[in-house]
C-alpha cells in the first residue's frame, strides 16, 4: 500500500476567485470543520495515484481541505493483476456492460478479499478509532468490515453506476453487498446508481467535480447540472490551472453539517458525508 503525498494548497489561492461572500462562508465552515474533525485523521483509499477521475479528483480536494487545516492522508491499493481484472470486471458491469466476459464466482470472491486482507492488515497500523475512512469504488468494498471493526467511521463512495438496472449491474452488486451493506454511509454520483436495498438514512448524493478541459463524466442533461452550482478553483493537479468544480448540492437528505452549509465545497465534497457524527 503506498501513501500519496498531497501538498497543501492556502485556502487564499481559492479565495481569490470565488464570488463575493463565497470565501468567507468558506472560511466560516473551515473552522467549524476543524472544530468537528479535532484531531482525527480523514483518509481516503482508493486504486491508483495517477491518471482515473477519482486520482485527480483528490489531487484538488485535499490540497484544499489540508491547507484548511483539515487532516487528510490518501493511500493506494496493492494488488496484482488478477485482483484488477476482477475489479475492472464489476466496474464494468456497474456500468451494465459485461466487460471481459469474465466470472464473479467464489473463486474471484476468494481472490478479492485475499488481496484486500493484505491491504487491511497495512491499514490497521495507520488508522486510528475514531478517524474517518472514505473508501472510494469497488476495489475498496472489502475493507469496510475490518476498518469498522477498529471503530473507524467507515464511508464508501462510488464514482460510477447506470440510471436504469439490468442483470448486469444486479450481479455486481450482488457481489459488492456483503461489504458495502456494513457501510455507515455509502455516496454516489446520481440516487439512480444506488441499489434499492441502500437506506435513505445512509445515503449520500454528491455530484461530480467537473473540468472543462476533461470530461470524464457521462452527459448529463441541463436539469441535472442545475442541480449543483458551479465555481472555479485551482487545481494543483492541472499545474495551477483554473477548472470548474460542482458543489454538490443534491441528495434526498443535507448531510453536511452547519459548519459546512452554504459554503463552495465543491473542492472538498467528500467532507459533506463525513461531518454528520461529529455534530449530532
Amino acid at each position: 500500500m503506498e501513501e500519496v503525498k498531497v501538498q497543501p494548497v492556502d485556502f487564499e489561492r481559492l479565495a481569490a476567485i470565488l464570488p463575493p461572500g463565497r470565501a468567507e462562508r468558506f472560511a466560516e465552515a473551515a473552522v467549524r470543520a476543524r472544530a468537528a474533525f479535532g484531531d482525527r485523521v480523514v483518509w481516503h483509499v482508493n486504486a491508483t495515484a495517477h491518471g482515473g477521475g477519482v486520482a485527480e479528483m483528490l489531487q484538488t480536494q485535499l490540497a484544499y481541505a489540508n491547507g484548511s487545516g483539515i487532516v487528510n492522508r490518501w493511500l493506494v491499493l496493492s494488488g496484482d493483476a488478477h485482483f484488477f481484472a476482477i475489479t475492472k470486471r464489476v466496474h464494468n458491469m456497474l456500468h451494465g456492460t459485461v466487460g471481459d466476459g469474465g466470472p464473479l464466482g467464489a473463486a474471484e470472491r476468494a481472490h478479492y478479499d485475499e488481496v484486500l486482507r493484505a491491504n487491511l492488515d497495512q491499514l490497521l497500523g495507520r488508522v486510528s478509532a475514531g478517524d474517518i475512512v472514505l473508501l472510494h469504488d469497488p476495489q475498496t468494498a472489502g475493507l469496510i468490515e475490518g476498518l469498522r471493526g477498529v471503530g473507524a467511521r467507515v464511508i464508501w463512495r462510488c464514482h460510477v453506476g447506470r440510471d436504469e438496472s439490468n442483470d448486469v449491474t444486479d450481479a455486481a452488486w450482488a457481489f459488492l453487498r456483503p461489504d458495502v451493506a456494513q457501510a455507515e454511509a455509502v455516496v454516489f454520483s446520481r440516487r439512480e446508481y444506488a441499489p434499492d436495498w441502500i437506506d435513505s438514512e445512509r445515503l449520500a448524493v454528491i455530484p461530480p467535480p467537473s473540468t472543462r478541459w476533461r470530461r470524464r463524466t457521462c452527459r448529463w442533461s441541463r436539469r441535472t447540472w442545475r442541480q449543483s452550482s458551479s465555481t472555479s478553483v485551482w487545481s494543483p493537479a492541472r499545474g495551477g490551472k483554473t477548472s470548474s468544480a460542482s458543489s454538490g448540492r443534491t441528495g434526498p437528505r443535507e448531510w453536511c453539517v452547519p459548519a459546512l452549509r452554504e459554503s463552495s465545497w465543491g473542492v472538498v465534497s467528500p467532507l459533506r458525508a463525513t461531518c454528520r457524527w461529529w455534530c449530532r
